[in-house]
């Protein structure tokens, strides 16, 4: 698909009336002044921490404002919302969730519409029960029903076939039980659409972004580098090669020992001086040295493009940021600005040379 093209976004929203009507908002030239989309962003995250999508459209009458449920009743009425973004004619769905308040300003007309994905109500109320089941599958299945999600498992399989007898909940979120249990078992969780998606511990995908610095960043990137404590990085050697000991003066345990970890440089350099190359076997070792990665180096990378259908289980490649920064980096969250037509990262390392 050509550069030159602008992205499109639309946005959906359900009427809420039971009549299967609903509103749409464009960005392109399709849409009346009316129904334009004036901004929005959608932001997609891991597990617990959920996705959303914040957009403003014109409501000159105050139909919108007059006609949609207030705020506290969007527990009993939920309103479905989805969005896409991406180069026509074919688009990617990067949301569906569920309509959850508005503010509306009578000049210049407009209201501003907030949604959560489909997996809020896990994340809404603690509880205390106790939860049978034979299986961890089963026990995903039981919460997902609950939320009116899906659940995929085909990277999880063993899942179906893991026995225990139950689970103990005391006042935590059906979302921080599940996230315990998958834990456990060596997994996490994300919601995507209408589907709770099951995934090994640090997977990370084979798909990757290339960020190019003077391609598609410009000015605005910030890269942090987190305290060395062992929360961020259990095992760090300082420039002699000796083990630095966190700020308690604990050990180091066997796990953290087998991966040396050194603050000179992020992930495995990737590029040359003369040009950007990489091996498969290269990138395959960067990504499980990446995949438990604490997040030591973090930043925050506006990217001057469009990339629908990046994800958060995808990775990052940086080019010309230098010896110390240029690798595989994770993804921790993605925005899409859907005006603009842009998307942002907020990425992270684990500060590892292999």
């Amino acid at each position: 698909m050509p550069r030159e093209q602008r992205p499109v976004a639309i946005v959906k929203l359900a009427a809420g009336d039971g009549s299967g009507a609903f509103y749409q908002w464009r960005t392109d030239d399709q849409a009346p002044d009316d129904f334009r989309l004036l901004s929005g962003r959608a932001t997609l995250r891991e597990g617990k921490d959920a996705s959303s999508l914040d957009i403003e459209v014109p409501d000159p009458r105050l139909e919108l404002a007059n006609s949609l449920p207030l705020p506290y009743k969007t527990s009993s009425k939920r309103i479905p919302i989805e969005a896409w973004f991406g180069f026509a004619p074919r688009l990617t769905k990067i949301f569906a969730g569920y309509y959850t308040g508005f503010r509306s300003s009578g000049l210049p007309g407009r209201i501003s519409l907030t949604a959560v994905d489909k997996s809020k109500g896990t994340r809404r109320v603690q509880k205390s029960r106790n939860l049978t089941s034979a299986t961890p599958a089963q026990l995903i299945r039981t919460l997902a029903k609950e939320a009116e999600l899906a659940v995929d498992l085909s990277a999880a399989p063993e899942l179906e076939t893991v026995q225990f007898s139950g689970v103990l909940q005391m006042g935590e979120t059906d979302a921080e039980v599940l996230t315990r249990v998958l834990e456990g078992a060596g997994y996490a969780w994300r919601t995507r659409g209408d589907t709770i998606v099951v995934q090994p511990l640090g997977a990370t995908q084979t798909k990757r972004v290339e960020v190019r610095m003077g391609q598609n960043v410009a000015n605005g990137f910030s890269i942090d580098v987190d305290e060395l404590t062992r929360a961020t990085t259990p095992n760090v050697y300082d420039i002699d090669g000796s083990v630095t000991y966190d700020d308690q003066g604990a050990g180091l345990d066997a796990e953290a020992l087998e991966r040396a970890t050194k603050l000179d440089r992020t992930g495995l350099t990737i590029a040359t001086e003369v040009s950007p190359s990489y091996s498969k076997q290269a990138e395959e070792r960067a990504l499980k040295a990446q995949a438990r990665a604490k997040e030591v180096f973090k930043a925050s990378v506006p990217l001057t493009e469009a990339i629908p259908d990046v994800d958060v289980d995808h990775h990052a490649v940086l080019f010309g940021f230098g010896a110390r920064f240029n690798g595989i980096w994770n993804i921790s969250e993605v925005e899409h600005d859907l005006k603009v037509g842009r998307t942002s990262l907020e990425i992270y390392n684990g500060g590892s040379s292999v």
